[in-house]
């Protein structure tokens, strides 16, 4: 009698699907069970930005999980992400925004995770600053950090200045 043969490639099956299950009925009437499970590491990146302006309207970074093909997935362990504060960010954390802690988690079963930008309101005139970050390693679980590793949330100013230029009598005498 001829063996049955089943060749599965895991990194076929969809980015969220971590486990296959497959019924086999081979012709001598054996019922067969297999079940794959994929356990390709996935990678955290910078999903979206939400921009931020004083003095209530918060911002917010979205640091998601997907497969090498793009496809949004989940982990069955949290994924402990630290990140840092680009130094090219042009607000002060703690001064302009609450200090952010520097790491995250996504929580497992989740696709992504939140990091808010607390705006703090204060009276300098500023204009739009920036608050940019950097997804620096994956602390715990199994994923790397993607390419999409960089994120910006401008927080605009709401002061605003007027000049006012007062013209005179502009003779002088001797």
């Amino acid at each position: 009698p001829a063996t049955p043969e089943l060749f599965v490639d895991a990194d076929a099956l969809p980015g969220s699907q971590n486990l296959a299950h497959i019924d086999l009925l081979i012709p001598t009437m054996i019922h067969a069970t297999v079940d794959i499970c994929d356990f390709d590491a996935g990678e955290v990146y910078v999903a979206s930005e939400t921009n931020a302006a004083e003095p209530l309207t918060n911002g917010e970074f979205v640091i998601a999980l997907q497969d090498s093909a793009g496809n949004p997935i989940t982990s069955q362990t949290p994924t402990v992400v630290s990140y840092s504060i680009k130094p090219s960010s042009t607000a002060t954390n703690g001064q302009d925004f609450v200090p952010l802690t520097g790491t995250v988690t996504i929580a497992a079963g989740d696709v992504s995770a939140d990091i808010p930008v607390l705006v703090l309101n204060d009276s300098l005139l500023e204009g739009p600053e920036t608050v940019e970050i950097n997804l620096d390693a994956v602390t715990s679980g199994n994923a790397t950090v993607g390419a999409d590793n960089m994120g910006t949330v401008v927080i605009t100013d709401d002061e605003s200045a007027t000049l006012t230029l007062i013209t005179g009598d502009m003779m002088a005498t001797e």
